[in-house]
């Protein structure tokens, strides 16, 4: 702010912007309620490992502020797509078991929460910072999306289309986040060893597109082999305005792919996805 004080000043932090609204539970306002005093304000919410719920709203807040306004890799940012602006995002923040979700795009008004991030895992200890960041990325990937198609048309893709592309914004951008506070070794989960065993839906199909790694080669079994790459997440999503299920996102990989891939390196990379 500008202009000083003469009498002590009341601090406290309100977790929001004008594009987005941080909830304390479903629908209070997340705030931080500071001194009054004189001079600066100087707060250390916490560490990666704080259960604290300020240091939560402050996990949540970066994660939006990645998306909205930072560097996302050229992804479509949520509530201005296409060039206009469509609401304020509402993401709550819930003290109890569980993961997040998104429950649809509610941002052109209302008081619905669009998107739901818990902070304990199933076996009640809390999550560290770098998951809650990843669960407001992945959920944000959601709502970006549905954006795009409108949410008639997003509920029509399939579900491995949908959750793919969430887990690989949300490992891009978790990855890139911290890469650029100099912790290079950083990776965000090891996504490559996905198998179907463990889940049909969220699996590594976007990164293969992107990465220059082979899990068939790395770790064997059912994976997929992958020897695909020269993607880009902004090209990818892109691509996503008219994809729907895994027939026509392959159809518009080959319509669209880089030099020197050629249509049976990804006819390979999608056997196992499609037969699983």
């Amino acid at each position: 702010v500008s202009g000083s004080f003469k009498r002590p000043a009341n601090y406290s932090i309100k977790w929001e912007r004008q594009d987005w609204d941080i909830r304390s539970g479903m629908f209070i306002q997340a705030y931080y309620n500071g001194p009054k005093q004189t001079g600066p304000w100087i707060l250390p919410i916490g560490s990666a490992t704080n259960t604290g719920k300020s240091m939560r709203y402050a996990t949540m807040h970066r994660a939006a502020y990645r998306y909205f306004y930072g560097n996302n890799l050229g992804l479509f940012r949520p509530n201005l797509i296409y060039g206009y602006k469509t609401g304020k995002t509402k993401i709550c923040y819930r003290d109890g078991i569980g993961t997040a979700v998104f429950w649809g795009d509610w941002s052109a008004g209302g008081v619905i929460p669009d998107i739901q991030v818990w902070g304990k895992n199933s076996k009640g200890n809390y999550y560290t910072t770098d998951t809650i960041l990843a669960y407001t990325i992945h959920e944000l990937a959601h709502q970006a999306h549905s954006q795009i198609l409108g949410n008639i048309n997003y509920y029509q893709v399939s579900k491995i289309i949908y959750e793919s592309w969430a887990e690989a914004v949300e490992w891009a951008l978790t990855s890139l986040e911290y890469h650029e506070f100099g912790l290079q070794s950083f990776v965000h989960n090891d996504k490559q060893r996905w198998s179907s065993f463990n889940s049909r839906e969220y699996t590594p199909l976007f990164i293969d597109l992107v990465d220059d790694i082979n899990q068939k080669f790395l770790y064997g079994g059912s994976r997929p082999n992958d020897n695909v790459t020269g993607y880009t997440m902004k090209s990818l999503n892109v691509l996503l305005t008219s994809v729907y299920g895994l027939s026509t996102l392959k159809v518009a990989l080959k319509a669209n792919k880089p030099a020197g891939l050629s249509n049976a390196q990804i006819d390979e990379l999608f056997l196992t996805y499609e037969n699983q």
